[in-house]
């Protein structure tokens, strides 16, 4: 009866291992895309801005207008990716103790006993990606409104209702942030397996 248990318990190290090294590829490849979003998506979004002065007047007003939409786009997507990542680092933690329950003594440790581990969704890079978004798009949502109002794309009577849709893009990004801190992982349901091993 001991072998057989010992040979279960090796498929079962076995399947988490394979589980772990796919997780880890996944939370560099998460990783790597919170990294670069910020750089990229801020700039080409300031860029549109910056660049109001070499297009048509019809083609600033467009750009004024999209601009925040595509703000929207972007804070939900880097928000994904942060829940993602979470996911994927619970999911390291649970495998860690799951391993280190099978062995009988601590052989994995890095995620589950991680700093940040349970205090910032995501750890610190999506934290500080995240905080970085945030800033980044309360500065583009300000110089849109003093575009918009310097360059005098709109009639005055107008104005309010565009600074109405900047306040209403900026409270849709804030929530965002909320909603990601609010994230918990919840693990899936646990698969029953008959006893045919």
């Amino acid at each position: 009866m001991n072998s057989r248990r010992d040979a279960c318990a090796e498929h079962e190290l076995n399947a988490l291992f394979e589980e772990y090294r796919a997780l880890y590829s996944l939370a560099t490849v998460r990783l790597g895309a919170l990294d670069r979003r910020v750089p990229v998506t801020v700039g080409t979004l300031a860029c549109a801005l910056s660049g109001l002065d070499v297009v048509s007047r019809d083609a600033q007003l467009i750009l004024l207008l999209g601009v925040p939409l595509a703000l929207i786009w972007f804070v939900r997507a880097t928000v994904n990716h942060a829940r993602s990542f979470e996911d994927v680092l619970r999911r390291i933690e649970q495998i860690e103790r799951r391993v280190n329950e099978i062995v009988g003594k601590p052989a994995l440790r890095f995620q589950s006993c991680h700093p940040s581990r349970n205090t910032q969704v995501g750890g610190r890079t999506s934290r500080e990606t995240i905080s970085a978004v945030l800033a980044g798009s309360a500065v583009l949502l300000a110089a849109a409104a003093f575009r918009m109002h310097r360059e005098m794309l709109l009639p005055r009577t107008l104005e309010p209702a565009y600074l109405g849709i900047l306040g209403l893009v900026g409270v849709l990004v804030i929530v965002e942030g909320i909603r990601l801190r609010r994230y918990r992982y919840e693990p899936p349901a646990e698969i029953e397996l008959s006893e045919t091993v």
